[in-house]
């Protein structure tokens, strides 16, 4: 199974195309201050999906 497979993967997408277009409303100097925080999680969440993936995957190696 691929990542972009992985329900999870799909959420959090679905959620990042949500926001983004949540903050085509906000003021543009607002903006720049959440789109800079969001950018930062948003990259904590992919760490912490592959890594769960990862550690699934090995757990099946394991198991073989």
């Amino acid at each position: 199974m691929l990542y972009y497979e992985l329900p999870i993967f799909k959420s959090s997408y679905d959620l990042a195309i949500e926001l983004f277009n949540f903050s085509k409303k906000l003021p543009r100097d607002f903006k720049y201050m959440i789109v800079q925080d969001l950018k930062k999680e948003k990259s904590f969440v992919v760490i912490a999906i592959l890594k769960d993936l990862l550690l699934v995957c090995e757990n099946l190696i394991i198991m073989t």
